[in-house]
């Protein structure tokens, strides 16, 4: 989404990206929002850094025994699921391909997307931006959703209607909410703000929300990640010198 790819057509500029970069990575920063989520880490770190030890605040839930819904299983879902099997969870997958007997081999369940935002306590999204994906969380998705659910994405800010899913956790139909990405990031995410104050004020209300955990859209920044991509990146490169074009 940063490349027009049309104009670099017609100007017979070359465009390689690398598909497939340590899933893991944002697999575990998937897993990371939901258990920080789940525990009142965040919380808990504000108090402590006040020196106030109170638990009455900090009840947290298990993810064992829940419902977990994961929507996609790319390579990314797949090792969301991998991970979530340790749980002791019992976990449904929706996606548009048929996974059933990949799904069964994860100790997973695939159902119509309608199953799973009824039946899920968690909700992680592993989905790809396209036109079939855009806003598929809105006000209507939602309202089917259980009450009181958790929602994660670490795929694209715009897979979130952000306005529809900031009502609903006003009024607690959302519980928690987990985030790497923002529909409206674009020149605000991976640059320093701290001087230059951001004037957005969706994007102010989910920072001071207090079950929201919001990051800057580092779920893929690893060490492994960053060594698989410039790896790739010199392969394309080399590629290109070698053969006069990209294959």
């Amino acid at each position: 989404d940063h490349i027009d790819l049309k104009v670099a057509a017609r100007l017979g500029i070359q465009v390689a990206n690398i598909p497939s970069y340590s899933p893991e990575s944002i697999a575990e920063h998937a897993l990371t929002l939901m258990l920080a989520l789940c525990r009142n880490i965040f919380p808990a770190h504000q108090q402590m850094m006040n020196y106030n030890f109170a638990l009455d605040q900090l009840v947290g839930t298990t993810i064992r025994n829940k419902t977990v819904g994961v929507v996609g299983f790319g390579q990314t879902g797949q090792a969301v699921v991998e991970i979530l099997r340790g749980f002791k969870c019992r976990i449904l997958v929706a996606d548009t391909k048929d996974f059933s007997e990949e799904c069964k081999a994860f100790g997973a369940q695939q159902v119509e997307l309608e199953v799973l935002y009824k039946e899920s306590e968690i909700i992680t999204f592993h989905v790809p931006l396209t036109k079939d994906t855009s806003y598929m969380v809105n006000v209507k998705s939602i309202e089917q959703m259980k009450d009181g659910v958790m929602l994660i994405n670490v795929s694209r800010g715009a897979v979130f209607n952000s306005i529809d899913v900031y009502n609903a956790l006003q009024r607690d139909k959302i519980s928690k909410l987990g985030m790497d990405v923002y529909e409206f990031e674009n020149h605000v995410f991976f640059f320093d703000h701290t001087n230059n104050p951001v004037d957005d004020q969706l994007l102010k209300a989910f920072i001071q929300h207090p079950n929201v955990l919001l990051t800057p859209h580092q779920a893929f920044l690893t060490r492994e990640a960053l060594e698989v991509v410039a790896e790739r990146t010199i392969y394309s490169l080399n590629q290109f010198l070698e053969k006069g074009g990209l294959s």
